[in-house]
């Protein structure tokens, strides 16, 4: 019955979505990796067809077309720390080589910690206009580059993850107090983001509600979204892949939908330890649970990834690997987010938590092999650049990973540069030749 309701879910939003990122009818059971790869080549390209003509509307035969990505539509990203990168009025310059190596690698961002409610207020709930400041400017770098950022997150709902001033608070006031932060945020971003996460961690960090009532935060979603009605607001939780909370989380995406508030996607962090993605076994319970959440409806962004690297660092890389396979084959998740990338930088390479060498790049910037599985798949693998020859109809047809791309026609005597998009339906485009 279960794959049943999973296949009618994904037909509809198959039939909603076609142009969008990649909703295929249905994830089915996990069957291994080369099948998901083999699914990768099925859910994740689309057909695109160029028509080459002469100023007179014939068609031009054995024109040399060469078709060159140059960003992926799924978005490959990681969180950017903008204490360390940005000062109140651009780039740090001792943050180049961050920079360049985050420009170089990703197609998306999300900030960090500086988002966050603690980041943008003091503990007696003030302004805290530096940090704000170099939000600012480190929005500003991603849009120079075609970065694509999501937020994180508007509400954490626990006392640690806020103002200290609001334990004192009456409920009345402490409900106020969250409606104003959740305008000042939405409205601080509002139409730069590709989405936010508005609740961090519901299924276990809950001391809000507990005074509130669950069903206030039905009431955040509704607010939110009439603030900013074109960002999907996301609920983001932890430990759900090794199915600590994934039974708690799921009672929460039920209550939020039967509450009939606009939530726009589940966020599913990925903290995890490399074992959780070797072996077929293990691969499978990860696929399993993703099913579950797909048979909700909504997109799935994988939103805080990290692994290890204490038990190796090619273990690491076959982790990462399995992961990047795993997730880009499953038809409902539309985004993957590494939680750090460089040592230097990573919340998980400190005394707290086991300097665990989580990062992609050493603190020398050297690759270690998973930078390398990470640039292979992303930038060669699943990357489309091929060159093709018009047939005697004047037609070339490439089948290539949704995203954006240049095509560069050639004949004796001229040559034409186009932009268009490969989307999940196909696309094509006629060149006029000079």
């Amino acid at each position: 019955m279960r794959k049943i309701i999973i296949f009618v879910v994904l037909t509809f939003m198959a039939s909603i979505n076609a142009d969008d990122q990649v909703i295929a009818q249905t994830a089915g059971a996990w069957d291994g990796l080369d099948a998901a790869r083999e699914h990768i080549e099925t859910n994740r390209k689309g057909d695109l067809t160029v028509i080459v003509c002469d100023r007179k509307g014939n068609p031009v035969p054995n024109a040399k077309v060469v078709v060159t990505m140059n960003r992926h539509a799924f978005p490959f990203g990681s969180c950017i720390n903008v204490v360390y990168a940005f000062n109140e009025d651009g780039p740090k310059p001792e943050a180049e080589q961050y920079l360049k190596v985050f420009v170089e690698n990703f197609n998306a961002a999300v900030v960090e910690n500086s988002m966050k409610w603690t980041g943008f207020s003091d503990a007696d709930g003030n302004a805290n206009t530096t940090r704000r400041a170099q939000v600012r400017q480190c929005m500003d770098w991603l849009d120079d580059h075609d970065i694509e950022l999501r937020g994180h997150n508007v509400l954490w709902p626990n006392w640690q993850f806020a103002p200290k001033y609001l334990k004192d608070l009456s409920p009345d006031r402490l409900r106020d107090t969250i409606y104003h932060r959740i305008d000042e945020a939405i409205l601080f971003c509002r139409g730069r983001l590709t989405d936010w996460d508005l609740v961090n961690e519901p299924a276990h960090h809950r001391a809000f509600m507990d005074i509130l009532g669950e069903e206030e935060v039905v009431y955040w979603y509704r607010r939110a979204h009439e603030l900013d009605p074109g960002t999907p607001m996301y609920v983001n939780q932890y430990d759900v892949l090794n199915g600590d909370y994934h039974s708690e989380y799921k009672r929460w995406i039920e209550l939020l939908i039967d509450g009939d508030s606009p939530l726009g996607g589940i966020g599913i962090q990925g903290h995890v330890k490399t074992d959780q993605f070797i072996g077929e076994e293990n691969l499978e319970k990860v696929w399993n649970i993703l099913n579950e959440y797909a048979a909700y409806g909504l997109p799935i962004k994988i939103t805080e990834f990290d692994c290890e690297a204490t038990n190796g660092e090619d273990r690491q890389a076959e982790c990462l690997e399995n992961a990047l396979t795993l997730f880009f084959s499953h038809p409902s998740v539309e985004g993957f987010m590494l939680w750090g990338f460089w040592d230097g930088r990573h919340w998980r390479n400190t005394e707290r938590y086991g300097l665990d060498k989580a990062g992609l790049w050493c603190e020398d910037w050297s690759e270690k092999p998973a930078a390398q599985t990470w640039r292979r798949l992303i930038f060669k693998e699943w990357r489309t650049n091929e060159t093709v020859m018009t047939n005697i109809d004047g037609r070339a047809t490439v089948r290539g990973f949704l995203g954006d791309y240049r095509i560069v026609v050639d004949i004796p005597g001229g040559h034409r540069n186009v932009l268009c998009k490969i989307t999940r339906s196909g696309n094509e485009i006629s060149v006029t030749m000079p």
